[in-house]
């Protein structure tokens, strides 16, 4: 965002008590030219000598807290424009530049009067309607922010600024297209701004376009060598598509030129981890705290953490007789996955606290080791040190398979399960009916949720026939999605070989002691994997062409848990071959379980 400069009016002294103001002027001219050169602390000194001379000067306080802005003083900056807008109330300049000044502070509601009051004393104001709807873009006020951008660009056609930030909005809002014409414009306006063809390539990936991405990104990083994001973002696009040792090269590339790079170290380590590098991989996995990482990945670590004064822990000083905090930070199965490790922490030691989701609780009741369990909307227990429990991997030196345990390590509770045996009697065409779970879709709010699930047609279409093959008595299939849409709720009642039991199904307990009755799970990457997993199911999970990091590559099994088949898919986004491969598996296994009780 661009600060406004007006060059002091030249006043003519008619007598010599003037001589005083000639002074200033002439000071305050020579200072405006070196600040719109950058020479901001030769600027700055000649601010500061007239204000010795005229302590409130306009001019000077306004410009003074406009170099403590642009040199990351914004509470300074705030501070000494408000004192020039006292003495000049109508100065649109120093309105914009201490709305600046207050959106870096965080005060927005500031900025957004600041904004609002230069628009009421001028209209046709194109900078105050761009600074406007950037304050609404980061309240994430969305359309509010478009028509913002649009006023912008209406008074003024060639605002790049302004367009590119109104392609990002588009962008958030999945008006894709929209966006991408939006860079459009702004390439035609200028063909040479490399951070325009970053910003189509995300757009296109997004669109799947994939051709068209990593042409954006090439051209980008041609005409910026040095542009760490387009080296980022390509390499993001290659590892989905399945280009290992390019996107590799990529990150390496975006980390030379700048081995802090949030987005590089953290998406360099998910490579690692889906190849197994475990040991690298669990290094850069914690730049998933890093600002601009956590706020993407919407962690959940619990607000009270932010302020909570224990320190962190990684496993490099004792915690024997310590009281650890550890808490769940990421979705449900991540924290099914990673509780395994908990028990290790006794055996140190340690005095555990253990927060996680509140569906998790009844569940995780059992976890041995844990001197308290509570919920991650509960006040926090008085503790020494904490730890996120995606990072006891790296505290606890876990580098690979045979350090992550893959014998079942959950339990059913014995009540809920004798409840749930009663419930599927009354469903099952017989004693030896062959129970199937399914899962076909995983949370919505997932990145890779589009490629990981199915809808309920594909996935039941794909095993209808398997399935009509054994009815009534040989096979049922029992319903593991907790919250259904409206349309596969009206396909299961007519599918007459699918129980639902998703109104029972209240917390992970529940859907526990259901599983334990299961013979086998199929579903997606979700959390009922894990969960069922984690109990020594038997459990076969569909994966999309670009996995998540914990189902590595080219394996049939994996090193998580003992009795998970995977089954992959070998081209982009096709479900063919993987559901084949069930439906072939599938019928072999019921074949076999039917001839053993006959």
């Amino acid at each position: 965002m661009r600060p406004i400069y007006n060059k002091p009016a030249v006043q003519h002294p008619k007598s010599a008590a003037s001589k005083t103001t000639l002074r200033v002027q002439g000071l305050l001219k020579e200072a405006v030219d070196l600040h719109q050169k950058g020479a901001l602390d030769e600027a700055l000194a000649l601010y500061k000598s007239v204000l010795s001379i005229e302590s409130k000067n306009f001019e000077a306080l306004h410009l003074s807290g406009l170099i403590a802005y642009q040199t990351q003083n914004p509470a300074k900056g705030v501070e000494l424009m408000g004192q020039a807008l006292k003495i000049n109330p109508q100065s649109l300049a120093c309105m914009v530049n201490l709305g600046l000044a207050e959106h870096a502070t965080g005060d927005l509601a500031s900025a957004s009067s600041r904004y609002q009051k230069a628009l009421s004393l001028k209209k046709d104001f194109a900078q105050a309607h761009y600074n406007l709807a950037n304050v609404y873009k980061d309240q994430s006020n969305w359309q509010a922010a478009i028509v913002g951008y649009e006023n912008a660009i209406s008074l003024k056609p060639d605002y790049t600024e302004a367009l590119v930030n109104l392609a990002n909005v588009l962008e958030v809002c999945q008006r894709l297209e929209n966006a991408r014409l939006c860079l459009n414009r702004v390439l035609f306006i200028n063909p040479y701004l490399s951070r325009a063809y970053n910003n189509r390539g995300n757009v296109n990936k997004k669109l799947e376009r994939w051709r068209d991405a990593v042409n954006d990104y090439d051209t980008s990083i041609q005409l910026d060598q040095e542009y760490t994001d387009a080296y980022v973002n390509k390499a993001n696009l290659l590892k989905d598509l399945g280009y290992w040792e390019a996107a590799d090269t990529c990150y390496t590339k975006s980390l030379q030129l700048d081995p802090n790079h949030s987005k590089a170290v953290w998406n360099k380590s998910l490579l690692n981890l889906l190849l197994g590098h475990f040991e690298q991989g669990w290094i850069g996995y914690e730049a998933r705290w890093r600002a601009e990482n956590a706020q993407a990945l919407n962690l959940n670590q619990n607000a009270q953490l932010l302020v909570n004064p224990c320190r962190q822990w990684r496993g490099l000083e004792p915690i024997r007789g310590k009281r650890l905090l550890v808490f769940a930070e990421q979705g449900l199965g991540d924290s099914i996955q990673f509780v395994r490790f908990i028990p290790r922490l006794e055996t140190m030691g340690a005095i555990v606290y253990l927060v996680v989701q509140r569906p998790l609780l009844a569940l995780f009741a059992q976890v041995t080791g844990v001197s308290q369990l509570s919920a991650m909307d509960e006040e926090l227990p008085e503790c020494e040190l904490c730890c996120p429990l995606m990072s006891l991997p790296l505290a606890l030196g876990a580098l690979g398979e045979q350090s992550f345990e893959k014998t079942a390590y959950l339990v059913a509770d014995s009540i809920k399960t004798l409840e749930w045996q009663q419930r599927l009697r009354e469903s099952i065409a017989c004693a030896k009916t062959f129970l199937v779970g399914i899962a076909w879709r995983g949370s919505i709010y997932h990145a890779n949720d589009k490629f990981r699930s199915l809808s309920y047609e594909l996935f039941m279409d794909s095993l209808k026939d398997c399935f009509q093959e054994f009815l009534p008595t040989d096979l049922l299939c029992v319903n593991l999605q907790k919250e259904l849409l409206e349309n596969e709720r009206a396909y299961i009642k007519e599918d007459r070989f699918v129980a639902d039991y998703s109104e029972f199904l209240t917390d992970f307990s529940q859907t526990a002691a259901l599983c334990s009755q299961l013979d086998l799970i199929i579903c997606v990457d979700t959390s009922v994997a894990h969960l069922a997993a984690a109990m020594g199911q038997e459990v076969w999970v569909l994966l999309p062409f670009s996995p998540d990091w914990r189902w590595q590559l080219n394996k049939v099994d994996s090193v998580w848990y003992e009795k998970v088949r995977l089954y992959r898919q070998s081209v982009w986004n096709d479900w063919t071959a993987p559901l084949q491969s069930v439906k072939k598996d599938l019928r072999d296994r019921l074949n076999r379980a039917k001839g053993n009780t006959e």
